[in-house]
């Protein structure tokens, strides 16, 4: 047994979890804050910035919950914008069967169809300026 649950109407025990619950609240605040500025810099191609963001979240945040999926698929789209599709590819298929009922499912979906669109392009396109 825990204290918590040994004495959980106790004063003492109700402050604590008031404070951790006003720190979760504002750590949540800073996580969105933190997650709307990485998909900004997503949206302005700013993609190996976009990338280190979401590949140095943990160290900030240890805890992402459900950011975990979305931080995933913008280390997708940051490789694809790079245009490593062979990376981006891989771990969009990882996305999908380690989440694929999660409600961000038919997103990596979506990614996933833009990459294999581009994938074959991208390709093409190499080997045609090499000739």
């Amino acid at each position: 047994h825990t204290l918590k649950t040994m004495y959980a109407d106790d004063k003492w025990t109700l402050m604590l979890d008031a404070a951790n619950t006003e720190g979760d609240d504002e750590q949540q605040k800073m996580l969105e804050a933190h997650y709307q500025e990485t998909y900004q810099q997503l949206l302005d191609g700013q993609y190996q910035v976009a990338l280190k963001a979401a590949n140095d979240v943990a160290f900030t945040y240890p805890v992402l919950g459900n950011y975990t999926q979305k931080y995933e698929l913008i280390k997708v789209m940051a490789y694809a914008g790079l245009k490593d599709f062979r990376k981006a590819d891989t771990l969009i298929k990882g996305f999908l069967t380690r989440f694929s009922n999660d409600s961000l499912a038919d997103w990596g979906r979506q990614v996933l169809n833009y990459i294999q669109k581009n994938i074959n392009s991208y390709k093409e396109s190499r080997v045609y300026t090499k000739n």
